[in-house]
């Protein structure tokens, strides 16, 4: 434990710093996040976007916006917190305790883009079913799609970490 107790802190650290820096930003400070999810979004609904900074990136043709609060930018720190979490304790060497952070962040961006898009198209694909049985409100139903597609994807990202984890080569 001694050995990780600084990268524990570091990602502590990293965690705060980043989510201090959203609370603090508008939509140009997590375009790292809404850019890509934006040109995804357009490939397969074959729509483009104008980006404006105070609203985001609007689909005319799909009449949506896909701003800040759409970036999943806490999606991208939960799930930097419970990978590097999750493999820190099961790092042997230096050079791997070295890569983690980078790849922590690797991971966590790549896997936020991947599930923001598929929650943005899915979203847009409920349109076509009328699921007022569950809710009149669009906006609680458009947040309860959210939190089950994150939380979904969420848990079997955990799941694949601790298989990959699990079958691992053993060195002697």
């Amino acid at each position: 434990m001694n050995k990780n107790l600084i990268l524990y802190f570091l990602i502590a650290l990293i965690f705060g710093l980043l989510k201090l820096f959203y609370t603090q930003s508008g939509n140009d400070g997590v375009l790292c996040l809404l850019r890509p999810t934006n040109y995804c979004i357009e490939w397969l609904t074959n729509s483009t976007a104008i980006y404006r900074n105070e609203s985001g990136f609007y689909h005319e043709k799909l009449n949506i916006v896909i701003e800040k609060s759409c970036s999943g930018f806490t999606f991208f720190l939960l799930c930097f917190l419970m990978s590097s979490v999750a493999i820190l304790p099961h790092l042997k060497t230096n050079a791997q305790r070295f890569f983690l952070l980078p790849f922590a962040l690797s991971l966590a961006y790549f896997s936020t883009i991947f599930v923001n898009t598929s929650r943005i198209f899915i979203a847009l694909k409920m349109r076509y079913f009328d699921l007022s049985f569950i809710s009149k409100n669009k906006a609680v139903l458009h947040e309860a799609e959210g939190v089950f597609v994150y939380l979904s994807f969420f848990i079997l990202l955990h799941i694949l970490i601790q298989f990959f984890i699990k079958n691992q080569p053993k060195y002697q």
